[in-house]
């Protein structure tokens, strides 16, 4: 583990910016994060991007104001299991948007 943190108000973790010029074993890899309530998620941050400019894939249209990904924990559910979405929402500057 290179390094912890935990949440301010707002929900936002800061780490170190050093942490990410590590190499070998001190390469960040993975980040975790886990709440109160037993959730658990995390990202691969060691793996490169998935490309498919190769195969006619362009990307998409600019964002409108507010841009927003969002996604599952899995990719299949069973009828009546309790679907777990994550999303993240920005506004044109890339910062954390606000929806009433």
């Amino acid at each position: 583990m290179l390094a912890t943190a935990k949440t301010d108000s707002r929900g936002y973790a800061r780490f170190d910016a050093g942490l990410q010029r590590g190499e070998g074993g001190l390469a960040p890899a993975v980040l975790a994060a886990d709440g109160v309530d037993g959730d658990y998620a995390f990202i691969d941050v060691s793996a490169a991007a998935f490309d498919l400019t190769d195969r006619g894939v362009k990307g998409r249209s600019a964002p409108g104001p507010i841009d927003a990904f969002a996604y599952t924990d899995r990719g299949v559910y069973r009828p009546g299991e309790t679907v777990h979405l994550t999303a993240l929402a920005r506004n044109r500057q890339g910062s954390a948007a606000s929806i009433p």
